[in-house]
């Protein structure tokens, strides 16, 4: 089992019940490149994630 099985609501589930608080949630998806297990992100991934969250501050904050 890993992340990818579960949902948003999970993970805050989660957080709630360890008792680590936490504000408003979104749940970003970006598309992933490789699928290897690895230590963190792959560069192509790290980079759509840095676009993703660029983009979304710029419409939603």
């Amino acid at each position: 089992m890993n992340i990818h099985s579960f949902g948003p609501q999970w993970f805050l589930a989660l957080l709630g019940d360890l008792g680590t608080g936490f504000g408003d949630a979104w749940a970003l998806s970006i598309t992933g490149g490789s699928f290897d297990f690895g230590e963190g992100l792959s560069d192509e991934c790290r980079r759509r994630s840095e676009l993703a969250r660029k983009a979304f501050r710029e419409k939603f904050c």
